[in-house]
């Protein structure tokens, strides 16, 4: 990191990433009045970047591959729509990975059934009394919300251990304070979209040339470690079969075909 740092700083390059936004901040020390951004403390912000894009990345494909193994017909409808973007746009790049509305809805579903965290941590800074409640949360209290008890919650999410994205085909569902795994409010994940962007982009790869389906090793269910405070541990791996099934072998630029032709 240092050396990829000091090379930036002798070559004047700006490449508008995440390195760049680190040397602005350590140049310009009147950015933060309050806080010296010296020594490791400029490190943790590119650890830190890369710890919490990679695992969670990892895991959101991971665990969005092993659901369309075990439903067919998703990936099926998945594979078609990323078929028919390519009709439409000859390539895959920023613009077609956000007009994919199914697979946002895949990596929704996904992200409810198995988000990064089991939990977010919050400290309560006003005295607050729960609504309709005895309860009064102090002020300075830490409160541990938890994201796997929202999302399985049948009051919100009905049959919670179904994957079923037909849950997010409304926007307003993921607005909603029961649907959070990026957190929510001014805390909330600042890697957000890019984490969102690097998802769609891998599982767009990987779906344009396999299809995925289970093998005699696969769990089902899975079986998830209780030492971890991550989703992405599990007791046990788990293994999945790829085919070899490109949708670019029969892809000519030419009219849209439709989901049941594809099937």
């Amino acid at each position: 990191f240092w050396d990829t740092l000091k090379e930036r700083e002798q070559s004047s390059i700006v490449r508008h990433d995440v390195i760049d936004v680190i040397k602005e901040f350590k140049d310009k020390p009147y950015l933060n009045k309050n806080f010296e951004f010296v020594g490791d403390r400029i490190l943790a912000q590119a650890v830190q970047f890369f710890a919490a894009g990679f695992e969670t990345v990892s895991s959101a494909m991971s665990f969005a591959l092993y659901e369309l193994s075990l439903n067919p017909e998703i990936q099926n409808r998945l594979r078609l729509e990323i078929k028919n973007t390519l009709l439409e746009h000859k390539e895959i790049n920023y613009n077609a990975i956000q007009s994919m509305k199914y697979l946002t809805m895949v990596i929704q579903e996904t992200l409810r059934k198995y988000p990064s965290l089991s939990f977010i941590e919050r400290v309560c800074l006003d005295n607050y009394q729960v609504p309709n409640e005895e309860l009064i949360i102090e002020k300075g209290v830490p409160v541990y919300i938890t994201l796997l008890g929202l999302h399985t919650d049948p009051d919100y999410f009905p049959d919670p251990q179904v994957f079923n994205p037909e849950r997010f085909a409304n926007d307003e569902k993921e607005k909603c304070f029961n649907y959070i795994p990026f957190g929510e409010g001014p805390r909330n994940c600042i890697g957000e979209r890019f984490g969102l962007l690097v998802t769609k982009t891998g599982l767009v790869d990987i779906l344009t040339e396999f299809r995925v389906e289970p093998t005699a090793n696969t769990p089902i269910p899975i079986n998830f470690s209780t030492t971890s405070f991550l989703v992405v541990k599990c007791s046990t791996n788990f293994f999945l079969a790829t085919t070899f099934f490109s949708i670019l072998d029969k892809l000519s630029f030419s009219d849209k075909i439709s989901y049941d032709s594809y099937k």
